[in-house]
């Protein structure tokens, strides 16, 4: 069983990065059939339909490392590599401890590694399946709603260049690691790829490895999650006694799905305008004490992490 004082308050967590290598095991020269040892890590060959040996890998503590060619791929939890899970503390301190860690396990440094995707995400203590249910859209977006085994434990939004998540950290610990948390824990984290954090009109540094133990790019990525939390509009909780019938019915078409495609798809200018009053109408009433209550959780917990 595991206390609200051990869930976790961090940033970081999944981690795809990438190097080239000017150095190559002497196996891996010769294209080698057999596992070999190299970095006291057991690296294993993957082969194509015609038998080539195509790349090698090998799992170091959760994470997965390829080596296909000079390029060297490492992917997963950075957290689950240093403490064995997710769902317990994991401050910038430890973050340097990972790197270093990591950097100290394998025959190569990962510093100037060039990072492709980062995931960044924070735990509040919270029922979730009310928080995901919130949500109306993003960006003009509509959410997805994540299932396990027949199961509605989370919702997410998919783009191009990233993917934001909130779903039942309780749930998803259980049913991955087997492990009872005693109370009702939501995890938020948005995963995207480098170029979706350098390439806006106030970039955050995330090139390389190097970036990520910096405060100032760690503080940035915190101060980020926080905002596009922000930035998700909410279903708010009308007081229909006070709203017109042409507000109610305005909210009826929009809200729903198939009249709101249809509305959409037929008589597009109209959607349009309805839309604009539909959305001002939400502005109008957002008074929603659980988003309220999620959005000072997460500031509380993101300042607290924060370098």
């Amino acid at each position: 069983m595991i206390t609200s004082q051990g869930i976790a308050n961090t940033v970081y967590d999944t981690i795809k990065i990438k190097k080239q290598l000017d150095q190559l095991p002497k196996e891996a020269l010769c294209c080698t059939r057999a596992p070999f040892y190299w970095g006291n890590s057991l690296w294993l060959p993957t082969f194509n339909k015609y038998g080539e040996v195509v790349r090698y890998h090998t799992d170091i503590n959760n994470l997965r490392v390829k080596l296909r060619g000079h390029d060297i791929t490492i992917e997963n939890s950075l957290q689950k590599f240093f403490m064995g899970n997710n769902y317990q503390d994991f401050k910038f301190s430890r973050v340097l401890e990972a790197f270093h860690k990591l950097n100290n396990t394998l025959p190569f440094t990962i510093y100037d590694a060039n990072i492709i995707k980062l995931s960044t995400g924070v735990v509040i203590q919270e029922e979730a399946q009310p928080v995901f249910e919130s949500w109306l859209e993003y960006k003009g977006k509509s959410p997805r709603i994540m299932t396990n085994r027949n199961t509605i434990y989370g919702a997410y939004f998919q783009a191009t260049n990233y993917k934001i998540k909130g779903y039942d950290k309780t749930f998803e610990v259980k049913q991955h690691n087997q492990v009872s948390l005693n109370d009702n824990y939501f995890r938020f984290e948005l995963e995207a790829y480098s170029r979706h954090f350098t390439s806006r009109s106030q970039p955050i540094q995330t090139l390389t490895v190097q970036d990520l133990i910096n405060p100032s790019s760690f503080n940035a990525l915190a101060d980020n999650l926080f905002k596009v939390y922000q930035d998700i509009k909410k279903k708010p909780f009308f007081d229909y006694q006070k709203l017109s019938p042409k507000d109610i019915r305005l909210l009826a078409t929009i809200a729903n799905i198939e009249t709101a495609n249809g509305l959409k798809k037929y008589h597009q200018h109209t959607y349009k305008k309805d839309r604009r009053a539909y959305l001002k109408l939400i502005k109008e009433n957002d008074n929603n004490k659980l988003n309220n209550q999620v959005l000072q959780q997460l500031k509380e917990k993101i300042d607290f992490i924060k370098y």
